[in-house]
């Protein structure tokens, strides 16, 4: 993130979900609950694998909610 905006990450990290899968499933899910019914991801992991595999599981993660 910091390469795409040329800002150092702690002047936006409040506005970006991160961490792992899980963590951010867990803060997008009051997103959910606000009413929200899509989002834009952008991984941005060391490899192209790690990037599919993690947004797949978050993408699992939160159409598990009940809405």
């Amino acid at each position: 993130m910091e390469e795409t905006y040329g800002l150092p990450f702690d002047a936006f990290e409040r506005y970006v979900p991160n961490g792992t899968p899980a963590d951010i499933a867990t803060i997008l899910r009051s997103y959910i609950q606000a009413g929200c019914r899509s989002f834009s991801l952008v991984p941005c992991p060391a490899d192209a694998r790690t990037a599919i595999v993690g947004a797949g599981e978050v993408s699992r993660l939160l159409t598990s909610v009940e809405l």
